[in-house]
């Protein structure tokens, strides 16, 4: 991708859904906690499981846009507005879909089982997005102050830096230059956005980081951590960078030492997973 990227921040619940699927019914870590693995897990029935069966391909980050049937470019949509649209497409809709994506032909082995049962994988995939958000809508509920601070971390962090700066503060594989937006890790591909916005969506931690806060119980340094963690240095610097720009870590140096400490912020995220 090479034209100027145009950012917008969402916070959308069924996107929230979609990570939860894919961690605690497809396999695809995203830092949550086991016991609501498995609450999710069997709270979705075997149809909805078989649905998100293409999602748990590892290396791989395409999907059809029928995942996120209604886009949340121009504003914050509802898991029942998105289960809506997607029970209201109909099957020939998901086959344009999946040709759209990976051209004419048959689709990936994994989106097979779709392609030949458009509206079985429908109904599942629905189900399993209802059943999921079922479990998990007090949870965002609960976290939604916590996710508000963040948009507005976003957008002040935005302005004062711009987009570029912002991009590549996110992650280490992000990377913004004369190239364009280069992401590290997807398929091989180039992508011209035109006029059209790439959306945020707040994201506190990942696997990596929400070991490394649930390790932090009391105060510790960083070489603690790192053996505790069994992390390269350089890479526990990293994702405490991170952690410290979402402020829920705090570091203090005591002579040759380098102390760690959750925030009361980290506290009141963790314990919405606790509850």
């Amino acid at each position: 991708m090479s034209s100027t990227p145009h950012l917008s921040i969402s916070l959308s619940p069924h996107l929230t859904a979609l990570a939860l699927i894919a961690d605690a019914l497809a396999g695809r870590r995203r830092g949550l906690p086991e016991v609501w693995r498995r609450a999710l897990s069997s709270g979705v029935g075997g149809l909805g499981h078989e649905a998100v069966r293409p999602l748990a391909a590892p290396g791989r980050s395409i999907a059809p846009d029928s995942l996120v049937p209604l886009s949340p470019v121009n504003g914050d949509v509802s898991v029942q507005e998105q289960l809506s649209a997607l029970r209201d497409l109909p099957p020939d809709g998901l086959i344009a879909d999946l040709e759209r994506t990976f051209g004419r032909g048959l689709p990936p082995v994994r989106w097979r089982p779709a392609a030949e049962r458009p509206a079985r994988w429908l109904h599942g995939y629905a189900g399993a997005v209802a059943d999921v958000w079922k479990s998990a809508e007090p949870l965002w509920r609960r976290a939604r102050p916590l996710l508000d601070r963040e948009v507005e971390r976003v957008g002040v962090a935005t302005v004062r830096g711009g987009p570029e700066l912002l991009l590549a503060s996110l992650t280490s594989r992000i990377v913004y230059g004369e190239r364009g937006l280069l992401i590290h890790g997807t398929e091989r591909d180039r992508h011209e956005l035109g006029n059209r916005k790439i959306v945020l969506v707040p994201l506190l931690i990942g696997p990596v980081r929400a070991d490394l806060l649930c390790a932090l119980d009391q105060p510790m340094t960083m070489s603690m951590l790192a053996t505790d963690m069994m992390i390269a240095p350089s890479g526990l610097t990293y994702h405490c960078d991170r952690l410290r720009a979402g402020r829920l870590i705090t570091r203090e140096r005591r002579g040759r030492e380098v102390w760690i400490a959750r925030t009361g912020r980290a506290e009141e995220l963790l314990e919405l997973f606790r509850r």
